[in-house]
């Protein structure tokens, strides 16, 4: 198998034909590895924009990329097609860290092609969560680049940060410090129709309280003191992004703030409990 590690660097523009904020690319790197990782060939090349021309200064101090190195630079289509020859067209698992570079070439091929499929990726790998389930992270922890390569002991001072032949040659120097063929395979995810539909699914908060993906069960109070069931003192509403209500405990009075928000992902909806007390003012000291 080769690997691919691919890093992309972006330009937030605005394009009024679709209405919509697009994370527009102007620069692709990559590094090409073989089974054993040896380093096979990189790639490296801007791409002019075509929507905002102009880079926003904070990707400019962010990338050192400026305006002047864009001006030269080929379009999209011509680099994508580029890449897609170099990539190859053999057993090949194309990476990135974390999913927001498949995201973005996602949005540019939607934009320039009318479609969102990626010619040069069958085989693909979120090497973001590959790291943090090898190490253990905590859930719902997000591990930079950089902090992946601090935890395991690769000195930073050798790779300019936030440039995309730089960041992908990064990863795939912490690639080669925790891959193991298991776990691997067992990460790795077809560039299918499947796969598609669940990356382009925009996930949404339920608010219509009848809606039957509401789960009534889990719209509850127990006292945690007292281990008994509260009593509603109000109706669950919508408002600030759950669905919320009032609960008394007829044994200790306390009362209860209950907060439920249910959200559809793409292959499931999930559910986000709180219960907190609420606080009482305390009249006889005004």
């Amino acid at each position: 198998m080769i690997f691919v590690i691919i890093d992309l660097e972006w330009n937030t523009a605005f394009s009024k034909e679709k209405n919509k904020y697009i994370n527009e690319l102007i620069e692709v790197g990559a590094v090409k590895l073989d089974d054993h990782f040896h380093k096979l060939d990189s790639y490296s090349r801007f791409v002019k924009p075509e929507i905002e021309t102009h880079i926003h200064s904070r990707v400019r101090k962010l990338t050192n990329i400026s305006n002047e190195d864009l001006a030269d630079a080929d379009d999209f289509d011509d680099v994508m097609k580029d890449f897609t020859r170099w990539a190859g067209r053999h057993d090949t698992c194309v990476m990135s860290w974390g999913d927001m570079d498949v995201r973005t070439l996602i949005d540019n091929y939607q934009y320039h092609n009318g479609s969102p499929k990626i010619p040069f990726i069958k085989k693909y790998l979120n090497m973001q969560t590959y790291f943090m389930r090898k190490m253990k992270c905590p859930k719902g922890q997000q591990i930079s680049l950089s902090n992946a390569a601090e935890m395991i002991g690769i000195d930073l001072s050798q790779y300019p940060l936030h440039r995309a032949l730089a960041d992908s040659v990064l990863a795939a120097d912490i690639f080669r410090n925790v891959y193991d063929r298991e776990s691997f395979s067992k990460r790795v995810v077809l560039f299918n129709d499947d796969f598609y539909k669940k990356i382009l699914f925009k996930p949404y908060v339920i608010q219509d309280i009848n809606d039957p993906q509401v789960d009534r069960g889990v719209m509850n109070c127990m006292c945690p003191m007292c281990l008994i069931a509260a009593k509603p003192l109000s109706e669950f509403k919508f408002f600030s992004g759950a669905f919320k209500a009032f609960y008394q405990c007829p044994e200790c009075k306390t009362q209860y703030k209950v907060s439920v928000q249910f959200k559809r992902t793409y292959d499931t909806v999930k559910i986000k409990k709180n219960i907190s007390p609420v606080i009482q003012e305390n009249k006889s000291a005004q």
